[in-house]
This record gives structure tokens, sequence and C-alpha cells, in this order.
């Protein structure tokens, strides 16, 4: 057990790896997480940081999806959890070793995270088969085969965000 990395570790690592996948270019160009069971990519240009699931500030009477606020950097992130976006009836949320928020990047103009139930690492997706988009909702961008056969939906952030201010669980800027 000693020999496996912690949360943290395995945080940093991936931070350290996107803040150098970013500074060079390369071909590395999503970040995979699982959310659901549902493997998603966002383009690494749409993250921010990734921090540890932590306990969130509850906020009374609101939806659901919206798990509450943590504290990043001395700011307040609303969490939104996308498997209750696509599956409301889902438990309590999802967690695991490799549970954390993804904050999404200041460009978006709000400061908001997405809960993932499992962070997987970055991906590269340039060799993946492109697959039809059948019964995906409208933020899905594409949908990528990987070399193991695994179906991952690239989330459209821009078009995510407005789906959520059209529910009104993010504030429009």
């Amino acid at each position: 057990m000693a020999d496996e990395p912690t949360l943290l570790q395995f945080q940093r690592e991936l931070m350290d790896r996107l803040s150098s996948a970013r500074a060079q270019g390369g071909a590395v160009g999503f970040l995979g997480f699982e959310s659901a069971n549902q493997p998603l990519l966002l383009q690494l240009s749409d993250v921010r940081a990734i921090v540890m699931a932590t306990e969130f500030a509850r906020i009374p009477l609101s939806d659901p999806s919206f798990r509450g606020l943590i504290n990043f950097q001395g700011e307040l992130v609303g969490v939104l959890d996308p498997a209750r976006l696509v599956k409301p009836v889902a438990g309590n949320g999802e967690s695991s070793e490799r549970s954390g928020v993804i904050v999404l990047h200041r460009k978006f103009g709000l400061n908001a995270g997405l809960l993932a139930g499992r962070l997987v690492g970055l991906r590269d997706g340039q060799k993946w088969t492109r697959a039809s988009l059948s019964g995906a909702p409208p933020w899905v961008a594409s949908e990528l085969v990987d070399e193991q056969g695994v179906r991952w939906r690239v989330l459209e952030l821009t078009l995510f965000l407005e789906a959520l201010r059209a529910r009104e669980l993010v504030p429009v800027v």
C-alpha cells in the first residue's frame, strides 16, 4: 500500500503534467474524468486547476446538481455535479480515491468547478476514432473512441454553461 500514490500526489503530478503540456503545446489536449461512470473529456484550455474533493458548503434549497461551495485559493467556487445533470435521480454523488473538483478557467467569467467522480488524467485523443453523437446532450461537442474501445464524450463547456444558465444554476455574466 505504501507504493500507491495518494490523491494529493496524483493531483500534484497531474497539475505538473497539465502545466507542462500547456507550456509545450504538445499533443495532450484533454483532461479525462468520469461522472456517473460516463468517461468525459475537457479541453486543457478550459481547466484552471484540479483540487481534492472536499466538504462542500451546502446552499439550502439549491438544485441537487449544485453541490455547494468550496474555498479555492481564497475564492468561493461553486461546484456542479455533471452526473446529477445527466441523471437527476442519481444517489448522493460519487466519490473514490481519485475524486476531485475540476476548477474551470477564468475565461468563462465565473468561479465554478465540476465534480469528477474519478479523475483519469491527461489524454491525447489525436489518434482516437470519432463516433456518432447519437442521443448526446447538446453540450457534447463530439464522441471519441480510444484504443481500448472506451467511448469518451468531449464537453463543450460554453454550451454546457449556457444550459446551466437556462436552469439558473450559474449567474449570467
